[in-house]
């Protein structure tokens, strides 16, 4: 099944049916106001400058064109980021559990989509309640970052690719990912171009093969799975991403490692600047 990842694209080409669902949806949203339950003043801001058509789409097409669900998707997003505040997360906040670099942005696909790495057999942090918000606190970050260099392209998703090698995914690990990973998809709907899987071990492999009867064409196809040889990981994932947009460590060409000293340098040199 062929993706369409240009999500204007995807808004340029509705059908009648769901051009009329989209404005249904904006016209509910013109209703909202601060003497709604949960709506505040700072809710209406975070509004204004969140709410677009490519935004509308994430929401219909996430909830599966349910205009009801949609809604209660947005403003539940809307709510949070008026006082989660996600723009305003320093990396500094989230260093302790970053500097291991079991996640890291670093590179772009071919199609321009940034690139996202979990690296999971470098994610050995105690599990509690205090790492699992610095965990989350880190991928809103990162997830942050990407969206503002997605601005200056016409990319709208970003590819994940998820490093196996090496890893014993233990219960707590892969429970701690599948919780972030919800909370992701309820504020960032729609975010996902691919979820590139390398060196998944047999288990993995056979939960996938069940787990596809739940899920969408459309989100199956979303999903890549590569093992093998080193040089049979490298020739597939280049065929993705450019040599030169991987690191030297993980199957490209790049000089470049994760440093978060130099992370935290450079995004408090930002935050200083704007």
């Amino acid at each position: 099944m062929s993706i369409e990842f240009n999500l204007q694209k995807c808004v340029d080409n509705l059908t009648s049916d769901e051009k009329a669902k989209m404005e249904q949806l904006r016209e509910r949203i013109t209703k909202w106001s601060v003497n709604d339950e949960g709506i505040t003043e700072e809710f209406m801001t975070e509004k204004e400058s969140y709410v677009n058509d490519i935004t509308l789409y994430r929401y219909l097409f996430g909830w599966e064109w349910n205009i009801e669900d949609a809604e209660k998707g947005l403003k539940k997003t809307i709510q949070w980021r008026s006082t989660y505040k996600p723009k305003q997360l320093h990396l500094k906040e989230a260093q302790s559990i970053a500097q291991s670099g079991w996640m890291f942005h670093y590179g772009k696909d071919k199609i321009g989509h940034p690139i996202i790495w979990i690296v999971v057999r470098n994610e050995k942090s105690k599990k509690n309640e205090e790492t699992k918000e610095q965990m989350f606190r880190y991928l809103v970050w990162i997830m942050e970052n990407c969206l503002e260099e997605m601005k200056e392209s016409d990319a709208h998703r970003i590819t994940w690719i998820v490093e196996l090698k090496g890893a014993s995914l233990s219960l707590s690990t892969a429970k701690s990912l599948k919780d972030m990973f919800y909370s992701l998809g309820e504020y960032y709907p729609e975010r996902l171009a691919r979820c590139v899987v390398l060196n998944a071990s047999w288990l993995l492999n056979a939960i996938w093969v069940f787990a596809q009867q739940f899920m969408t064409k459309s989100t199956i196809a979303k999903y890549v799975f590569i093992k093998g040889s080193e040089d049979k990981v490298r020739k597939e994932l280049t065929n993705l991403i450019d040599p030169d947009q991987l690191p030297k460590d993980f199957y490209g060409t790049a000089d470049w490692t994760f440093d978060v000293d130099e992370e935290v340098r450079v995004d408090e040199e930002k935050r200083a600047n704007q």
